[in-house]
């Protein structure tokens, strides 16, 4: 049951994504009549733990294609969390994002495209460090990424082909 829930969490917010489209939220309210729902900083970031997941597991395997898509799609949602939510209770998540994750997030880039699985290691570390340090400067200590120790998606195959 621990393993079904993540995917299913997962399974609906992909599933689901395909209807979202995005829009400046306000605080007070996140839908309305007059304006389509836009999803939380939260769900962005479920969905970069999800690819940081897969991440690890393809570069592990050395299927560098992969990783290499994982990669982008980590990129690309967090790009969009910083992007809708640049600040959040006074936190700067955009220039957080920036000086503490964008630096790591290259050194993969790196690392993929050398296919070097000890810089890949080294990197993907610095990644999960970087997303604590700024989970704990946001004031979400409380929320940690490690390393991980299962795949969250089970159904595929991360060796290359």
């Amino acid at each position: 049951m621990r393993r079904v829930l993540p995917i299913l969490a997962a399974g609906i917010f992909l599933l689901g994504g395909s209807a979202i489209r995005p829009v400046i939220a306000d605080e007070e309210s996140n839908a309305s009549a007059d304006k389509p729902y836009m999803q939380g900083l939260g769900e962005f970031m479920l969905a970069a733990q999800l690819h940081h997941n897969k991440l690890f597991y393809a570069g592990d395997a050395g299927n560098w294609d992969l990783a290499s898509y994982e990669l982008d799609e980590l990129k690309e949602g967090l790009s969009n969390g910083a992007k809708f939510y640049p600040e959040v209770d006074g936190f700067k998540v955009a220039d957080q994002k920036k000086s503490m994750v964008d630096g790591p997030l290259d050194q993969l880039d790196k690392a993929i495209g050398d296919k070097s699985k000890s810089g890949f290691v080294t990197a993907f570390t610095a990644l999960t460090t970087g997303c604590d340090n700024c989970h704990a400067a946001s004031k979400h200590a409380f929320i940690r990424i490690v390393k991980p120790t299962a795949p969250s998606i089970t159904n595929q195959n991360y060796a290359p082909k």
